[in-house]
């Protein structure tokens, strides 16, 4: 514990981390579905394992373990796309084509038919693949990697670009190209590493093009004003921007009515719930949805409290990126911060791991050991 003590101050979201799960525990108390409470509460755990364990073995974290860990992401990730990419292949042999139900999400090579053999949810997985080409990206700027390696990472940068699209979520391309933009103006900057990045983008422009086929298919069904400014959400027949409409709408209904303390982390899915019957979304009230935004999810579940921690979370690590010149920390920052426009990722454990491991993984590391050679 002493240590914990010593240890605290050199990484700050860690408090953070810790207060967030605190302020959810006390939620119990005024919500009325406790035991679904307590399965949140369960499922949301490592917010306070992982700042406990990684403050208490400070001595053994240094840049070699934190290298190692990005390291077997990366290696994590590819080998779950050639398993992927096998059993696909494998699907569309037995099918005879890759494609056989013929609709945009319908073909083995594309969303939930691409992750299902190591079921994993393919936009979540997508994070995994976003902070794993964030980490070849700035393999590619150091002076030490020979050009043989370079050109491996080129490699392998395309590769995941490629399967970015075939995930087919509109949101992972936005924050992939995000990312690329922060980079080449770096690079612009610096006046390094540019050979590297317009060899990916020269290189990635056709195999990308092909690989978003299904997301140009569903681009012709969404109509972006009309869905995004329609107050009629009955009907089974949705555009991804138009249920994330309803979803929204419905949110800030529920906030507007608690915005204190929120409804509390047990009955912050059932009383969304609610408001989709109150405004016709019998499509949401059928599937479950909830927010699909984790900033309206939070501020559901605990009010003004919960969604400023959240945020100065964000914001704490984006700033501490900069101050500290961490580019793993600043990619990071970037995918959480846009992957909870679209997704309540703290509603799952595969997001519950991967925010809270990362988050403090990456400060605590650069934060004390940004003097170390």
């Amino acid at each position: 514990m002493k240590r914990i003590k010593e240890n605290i101050y050199n990484s700050l979201i860690t408090i953070l981390l810790v207060l967030y799960f605190l302020m959810t525990l006390l939620s119990l108390i005024y919500t009325s579905d406790i035991l679904y409470g307590v399965k949140i509460i369960l499922r949301m755990s490592p917010f306070l394992i992982f700042p406990l364990v990684i403050l208490n073995y400070s001595e053994y974290f240094n840049r070699n373990l934190l290298e190692r860990c990005l390291q077997f992401l990366l290696y994590g990730v590819l080998t779950a796309i050639v398993i992927c990419g096998v059993y696909s292949g494998y699907q569309t042999y037995i099918y005879g084509a890759f494609n056989p139900l013929n609709i945009s999400n319908g073909n083995f090579f594309s969303y939930f038919n691409l992750t299902q053999f190591v079921d994993i949810h393919p936009i979540y997985f997508g994070t995994y693949v976003l902070l794993s080409s964030g980490y070849l990206l700035i393999k590619l700027l150091e002076t030490r990697s020979t050009k043989r390696k370079k050109f491996v990472y080129l490699f392998l940068l395309i590769v995941l670009a490629i399967y970015l699209f075939l995930l087919n979520s509109f949101m992972l391309i936005i924050i992939f190209s995000v990312m690329m933009v922060f980079y080449l103006g770096y690079c612009l900057r610096k006046g390094i590493g540019l050979i590297y990045i317009i060899s990916f983008l020269i290189l990635s422009i056709y195999p990308t093009f092909k690989a978003s086929y299904f997301l140009q298919e569903k681009l012709k069904g969404i109509n972006i004003v009309e869905d995004f400014t329609t107050t009629d959400f009955s009907g089974n027949d949705f555009t991804a921007i138009k249920a994330r409409n309803a979803k929204a709408t419905s949110s800030i209904q529920v906030i507007k009515e608690n915005p204190l303390f929120g409804v509390g982390i047990g009955d912050a899915k059932s009383k969304l719930i609610e408001q989709y019957q109150k405004n016709g979304f019998d499509h949401g009230v059928q599937m479950q949805f909830n927010s699909h935004n984790q900033y309206l999810t939070t501020f559901i579940g605990l009010g003004i409290g919960g969604i400023t921690i959240l945020l100065f979370s964000i914001f704490l690590m984006i700033y501490e990126s900069i101050l500290l010149r961490n580019p793993y920390l600043f990619f990071f920052s970037i995918i959480c911060s846009l992957f909870m426009l679209t997704e309540s990722i703290l509603e799952r454990q595969s997001g519950i791991v991967f925010f809270s491991f990362f988050s403090v993984m990456l400060s605590y590391n650069f934060r004390v050991l940004k003097n170390e050679k």
